[in-house]
């Protein structure tokens, strides 16, 4: 590993957390960038790109995983999300033990932990990814109508109302091997 990549909860304490990860990446010589992500002005380290990072690591709880999540999968890289002051159901780990995490995934003892995700297409407001969840509202009078989902088993969901019609289907990636569209009662 040469390059870890933060992403950081805008205001939570993270003081343990980054100290544990620089103490560990100066130990393994290994660099530290932070990840920039819209709207968040907290700066810890320098910036760096996401694309150049062997893994992303998350600071805060599950929004900052998941904003985490969003940076890597753009550049398909991995996440480790640590949980800093709450238990997250998406952070692998707590700031007591970041050493530990971050040791395991250089030795490359760490899975790939699959989340439900969906692209959702909307005519004329363009493609949009949802990770773990989503939450379609509509604005005054107007409907949705949700075409298709495709997704595994497990984790797919559609709803059919009428008007402007909006298409999903979810990355290729995310597919099962027998995708097909599924629909909820």
């Amino acid at each position: 590993m040469k390059r870890i990549g933060l992403v950081v909860h805008p205001r939570r304490e993270l003081d343990r957390a980054l100290a544990s990860v620089h103490a560990w990446a100066a130990a393994a010589g290994v660099a530290v960038v932070q990840v920039r992500m819209p709207g968040i002005d907290r700066v810890v380290a320098d910036e760096g790109d996401a694309a150049t990072c062997d893994v992303i690591v998350a600071m805060g709880g599950d929004g900052t995983t998941l904003a985490a999540l969003h940076a890597g999968a753009r550049v398909g890289k991995p996440v480790l999300g640590i949980a800093c002051g709450s238990l997250g159901a998406l952070t692998a780990t707590s700031a007591d033990h970041v050493d530990e995490a971050l040791a395991a995934f250089a030795a490359g003892h760490w899975e790939r932990r699959h989340l439900p995700a969906i692209t959702v297409t909307a005519e004329g407001a363009g493609t949009f990814t949802a990770i773990n969840d989503v939450v379609v509202l509509r604005n005054g009078a107007s409907q949705i109508t949700v075409s298709t989902w495709w997704a595994s088993p497990a984790t797919a969901s559609s709803s059919r109302r009428r008007s402007a019609p909006a298409r999903t289907r979810s990355p290729p990636a995310a597919r099962s091997s027998r995708p097909g569209p599924m629909r909820s009662r």
